[in-house]
C-alpha cells in the first residue's frame, strides 16, 4: 500500500456520510486482505486520504467459541470508572493544549474520541454480540468464519454502521497453497463446488433473506464482487488463472431492479458481447444509491478536492419492481465443508 493510492470506498463513506449514532462508520471484516505472506494488497488503506481516514479494521474469527473483538477489550488493570477518569483528565490536558495548538490537535481529537467511543459506546459493543443472534440464524449463515463475518456485518448496519466490507478469510495453509482462497490456479473444479461456492450460496442468499425480512434490504445496498476474472480455459493443473476482460458480479436491494441479468460476455466467457460495465461505473453507482452522488469531491492530505470518481451510475439498473418474480432456493450445504481442503489432499481425477 501506498500514500498515492486512492481510499478504499468504504473511506468516502466514512468522510463524507457519517454515521450518526456509533464512532464508527466504517467498518472492515474480518481480517486485511494480503496477497502473500505479510505484503498488503492496495486498495484497502486511506491512500491519499491520509492516516486520519485509516478504516476500522476489526480482525476477529467470528465461528470462534470464544469470539470476542479485541478492540473493545480493555487492559485488566482498567477497570470502566478508572477509564472515565483518565478521559476527563485527558479532556483537560486536550483544552489545555488546544488554545496553543489547536489546528494540528484536530485530527488527533477526532481520533481519540473515535477509539474512546469504540470502547464505550453499548450501541457498538452490542453490535459485536453474536452469540444474541437465535443458534439457527447463526446456522442459516453457515458456522464457518466468512458466514458469520457476514452475519456479523448484518449486526452492524443495524447499528447504523454506513458500510461494512466483509473480505473472503485466508484459510489455515493457504499461503503455500496453489489455490488460496478464490485464486484457484490448481484444481478449480473440486476447490469452488465443494468449498468456495456452497459457502458463498448460503452466506450471500441468507444476508438477503435477513435484510428482507427486517425491512432493511430496500435501503442497504449489497454488492459481491472480486477484482478480476479467471481464464476461460484451464491450465495444465486444473486451474484458472487471473482474467481481467470480463467479470461479473451481483447487486442486491437499495432501489434496484431485482431478478435479473444485465450484460452477456461472448460463447467463450473471455471478452464482453453486450452490456459492458467499467469499475468506475460501479462505483459511481455505489455512491449514487448510498445518497452521496458520483459527483462529489473529497478533500486529500493537504486540501485538495478531487472528484469520488469518474464514472456515471447504472440508472439501467434501477425500478421500482422486479424484472422476474422467480426465485431459486440456496442450495448450498456447509455443515460437511471443512473450512480448507490442501492441494495434495484432494482426489485425483
Amino acid at each position: 500500500m501506498h500514500p498515492t493510492d486512492w481510499p478504499t470506498l468504504g473511506l468516502v463513506v466514512k468522510m463524507l456520510k457519517p454515521s450518526d449514532s456509533v464512532p464508527f462508520s466504517f467498518a472492515w471484516l474480518p481480517e486485511p486482505m494480503v496477497a502473500n505472506l505479510g505484503v498488503l494488497v492496495s486498495g484497502q488503506s486511506s491512500g491519499f486520504l491520509g492516516p486520519r481516514w485509516e478504516p476500522d479494521r476489526f480482525t476477529c474469527d467470528p465461528q470462534a467459541k470464544d469470539f470476542v473483538v479485541r478492540e473493545f477489550q480493555l487492559p485488566g488493570d482498567l477497570p470502566p470508572l478508572r477509564l472515565t477518569s483518565r478521559t476527563s483528565l485527558l479532556a483537560q490536558v486536550d483544552r489545555h493544549f488546544a488554545r496553543a495548538e489547536q489546528s494540528v490537535l484536530q485530527d488527533y481529537g477526532r481520533l481519540q474520541q473515535e477509539a474512546l467511543g469504540v470502547l464505550t459506546t453499548g450501541k457498538a459493543r452490542t453490535a459485536f454480540a453474536l452469540e444474541k443472534e437465535p443458534e439457527s440464524v447463526r446456522d442459516r449463515y453457515g458456522r464457518g468464519k466468512w458466514g458469520q463475518s457476514v452475519l456479523l456485518s448484518r449486526r452492524l448496519i443495524e447499528a447504523d454502521v454506513r458500510f461494512v466490507h466483509v473480505q473472503w478469510p485466508r484459510e489455515p495453509g493457504d499461503l503455500s497453497s496453489s489455490a488460496p482462497m478464490w485464486d484457484t490456479h490448481a484444481n478449480n473444479d473440486k476447490r469452488v463446488k465443494s468449498i468456495l461456492c456452497p459457502q458463498f450460496d448460503v452466506g450471500f442468499s441468507a444476508l438477503i433473506e435477513d435484510l428482507d425480512a427486517r425491512g432493511l434490504l430496500d435501503e442497504t445496498l449489497v454488492v459481491a464482487t472480486g477484482e478480476f476474472g479467471r481464464t476461460p480455459k484451464f491450465n495444465a493443473n486444473g486451474g484458472r488463472d487471473h482474467w481481467g476482460p470480463v467479470f461479473s458480479f451481483a447487486l442486491a436491494g437499495a432501489g434496484l431492479s431485482t431478478g435479473r441479468l444485465y450484460g452477456a460476455s461472448d460463447s467463450s466467457g473471455a471478452y464482453p458481447h453486450s452490456g459492458l460495465i467499467r469499475p468506475q461505473s460501479l462505483a459511481a453507482t455505489i455512491f449514487h444509491l448510498l445518497g452521496i452522488g458520483h459527483n462529489a469531491t473529497m478533500n486529500d492530505r493537504n486540501g485538495r478536492p478531487t472528484h469520488i470518481c469518474n464514472g456515471e451510475p447504472l440508472y439501467q439498473l434501477l425500478g421500482d419492481i422486479p424484472a422476474t418474480t422467480a426465485r431459486r432456493q440456496a442450495t448450498g450445504l456447509v455443515k460437511p465443508i471443512s473450512d480448507f481442503v490442501p492441494i495434495h489432499a484432494l482426489p485425483k481425477t
